[in-house]
């Protein structure tokens, strides 16, 4: 007996010191809207399900793409990183919204970066947190999502039966004047041993394509950084501090002679490409998207996880990359009203490839 009322003392303790770094106008307002929903709600509410409800929506409010899973879908969030088919959108949580960063697969489904997904078979966008999403959009095989939009601008609704594709493998392909293209979608898809030697053996200058790159996964970010780069370190800001990110690989294109065609589509993962990248090649295009973050998982007592947005990945100027793009040191104008043609003809012609 002696033992439960220490337990139970430790525990009170705890709860006071908690609820005591908020205000009493908070608190007062938390336990109003708790007896509210409990009292009045006309679906009955158990405590837990109202205090799970809370800790979810304490946990999406510690940044766009975090969020609370619950313990039985815990084991699939894990899997979605080897998931080979997404439908072809990299998206962001943005107050709310589901908004497309990037398109990648085949063109022509009609769908542009800065839309907004709204409804994806029958579930509302706005209403999953980005693990929630993630799990939504992935699949190990090709799959058909009956999805509704609104259109960047005008927020005009439009609806579209989406197929999810295959992550797009890097392409390697030719100019007209010998000079080579690196086109890089997904960092999620392999490194080819063909990739690497095809690479290995270019003498000819190389534009790194890294338009509609958005990836969020660090980890394959990293592989692709030592590949392409070799070995070296990305600083990620901390609470109190920062970390370093440690990646080595082949560095097939140290040696060469690079430039990183960037444009508002290249975000999270890109942008890390792109900030290696420029310690020792030019950036050309346009801004970057402007988010590059750190997010971590941590499984709670009770089998739950958290995912948290832990720090921002930071540019060669110590500043963080949130809302913060990345700046060109050669402007390409009007990207928008160009076919890649033209674009890739402007970067020869800028940096005299």
């Amino acid at each position: 007996m002696a033992k439960v009322k220490i337990f139970f003392s430790i525990l009170v303790i705890f709860t006071v010191s908690i609820f005591a770094q908020m205000s009493y106008e908070n608190w007062e307002l938390f336990k109003e809207v708790y007896s509210l929903v409990k009292n009045t709600y006309i679906d009955e509410k158990s405590s837990d399900q109202i205090i799970v409800g809370a800790l979810k929506g304490l946990a999406n409010a510690t940044g766009a793409e975090s969020g609370y899973i619950p313990k039985e879908k815990v084991e699939e969030f894990e899997k979605i990183a080897n998931l080979n088919y997404q439908i072809p959108f990299y998206i962001t949580k943005d107050e709310g919204f589901a908004r497309i960063m990037s398109v990648f697969g085949e063109n022509g489904t009609g769908v542009e970066p800065g839309d907004y997904l709204r409804i994806i078979d029958g579930n509302s966008a706005f209403d999953m947190s980005y693990p929630d999403l993630q799990r939504m959009i992935k699949s190990d095989e090709e799959k058909e999502f009956k999805c509704e939009f609104l259109k960047k601008g005008t927020l005009k609704k439009y609806a579209k039966t989406i197929k999810s594709v295959k992550y797009e493998e890097p392409k390697l392909f030719t100019l007209p004047k010998n000079q080579k293209v690196l086109q890089i979608r997904c960092l999620e898809s392999d490194i080819s041993p063909k990739l690497k030697e095809e690479l290995e053996k270019t003498t000819s200058p190389i534009i790194v394509d890294l338009r509609n790159c958005a990836s969020d996964n660090i980890e394959k970010t990293l592989k692709w950084c030592g590949f392409l780069f070799g070995k070296g370190e990305v600083k990620c800001s901390a609470k109190g501090g920062y970390r370093s990110l440690q990646f080595e690989g082949e560095g097939v294109l140290s040696s060469k002679k690079c430039a990183l065609l960037v444009d508002k589509t290249t975000a999270r993962g890109g942008e890390i490409l792109s900030m290696v990248g420029s310690a020792k090649f030019s950036l050309i295009g346009e801004n970057t998207f402007g988010f590059a973050s750190q997010h971590e998982k941590l499984i709670l007592k009770n089998g739950d996880a958290l995912v948290i947005l832990i720090g921002y990945f930071l540019n060669k100027n110590g500043e963080e990359v949130k809302e913060k793009p990345l700046k060109p040191d050669f402007v390409i104008d009007k990207m928008d009203e160009k076919n890649s043609e033209k674009i890739y003809s402007e970067v020869v012609e800028k940096l005299s490839f």
